[in-house]
């Protein structure tokens, strides 16, 4: 087969730098979208909204501007005659990437259960189960070989779209000072053709790992050392790094690091691929009760940048949901949040 144009070598890095899942630098704040086990972990039910786009006035071969990617996820504690099980949870997300030519809608649903431990931690395990819907648009691909065969036959079939299952699991551990998580995702590995035999597309199953720690430093002030590795066993993102909270935990900033390093070998000296970004966080906790949360995240490129642009920009919206947040259910401690008051 005839070598593939460029695009559909970069069909599979959406938002990351190889891996197929986007990536999120909220990832403190986005938990279940890593982890379904996490799913009812906080005793409220809770609304995010996050916003990405990477890689700002990025241009690439073909129409459609630089990489973006939306997410709206929900987790509520489930409820059963008229008072709070307390130890189950459900919820789900959406997420819509967007790279050009290639979209990308996801929505899953998720279910866990937890087992409250005497040491005041929590163990919770989380089932999830959704679909993929992937497309192309082929008929606004540039060819880099003028004699591609794969994106002549993908301009032939115009709009194309698949959808398949996806099912992921994960375990969540945490008390009032730690937080652990290990999850599977697409442990269906579904694969798309968009209709083309010369394309084998696999979801290729991503494993994800995560564990953070509080320090309170006073009254008003406290750290939360971080960390979250994600890798589809060919590419791995290693995000590190530190949130302060402050003034009652009105306020938040951060700072954090990625680094993402690849099993390919690219160049003439035949290096692994390879991209580093620093990443400051800003938020600010509003209304009554703390109830909305914005946050702001800065990403700059400082190795890997050579064919993007070296700036990308996340805005992160949450919201405890006025129904059933009642006291009537026994508090179970979450590492992100604390119960309304």
């Amino acid at each position: 087969m005839k070598k593939i144009g460029l695009i559909i070598l970069i069909l599979l890095s959406v938002n990351a730098m190889a891996q197929q899942d986007a990536h999120w630098s909220h990832y403190t704040f986005n938990q279940l979208y890593y982890n379904p086990g996490y799913t009812g972990v906080e005793p409220l039910s809770r609304a995010t909204f996050i916003h990405r786009t990477q890689w700002l006035n990025y241009k690439g071969l073909d129409p459609g501007g630089a990489p973006s990617t939306q997410m709206l996820s929900f987790s509520h504690p489930l409820k059963i005659n008229k008072s709070y099980f307390n130890n189950a949870g459900t919820g789900g997300y959406i997420t819509y990437d967007r790279l050009g030519p290639y979209k990308a809608l996801t929505a899953k649903a998720s279910f866990a259960y937890q087992i409250r431990l005497k040491n005041d931690g929590v163990i919770s395990t989380g089932l999830r189960v959704g679909i993929l819907s992937q497309g192309i648009d082929g008929s606004i691909l540039r060819a880099r070989d003028a004699d591609d065969d794969v994106v002549d036959q993908l301009k032939i079939a115009g709009k194309t779209n698949q959808i398949r299952p996806d099912f992921g699991a994960g375990v969540w551990y945490n008390t009032t000072k730690f937080f652990a998580g290990i999850s599977v995702s697409h442990l269906s590995a579904a694969t798309f053709d968009y209709g083309i035999g010369a394309i084998n597309s696999r979801q290729a199953r991503h494993l994800y790992l995560q564990g953070g720690y509080f320090v309170g430093l006073s009254q008003d002030i406290r750290l939360m050392p971080n960390a979250l590795v994600q890798s589809d066993f060919s590419e791995t993102s290693f995000n590190y790094g530190v949130v302060a909270d402050f003034q009652k935990y009105k306020y938040w900033g951060g700072l954090s690091f990625r680094q993402s390093i690849s099993d390919k070998v690219v160049g003439a000296e035949g290096k692994r691929l390879r991209n580093d970004d620093i990443v400051i966080l800003l938020g600010v906790s509003l209304l009554q009760n703390k109830a909305l949360r914005i946050g702001y995240a800065f990403d700059w490129v400082t190795q890997g940048s050579s064919a993007k642009q070296k700036t990308s920009h996340e805005i992160m919206m949450s919201y405890v949901l006025p129904f059933n947040n009642s006291d009537k259910f026994v508090p179970l401690k979450s590492p992100r949040y604390r119960k309304v008051e």
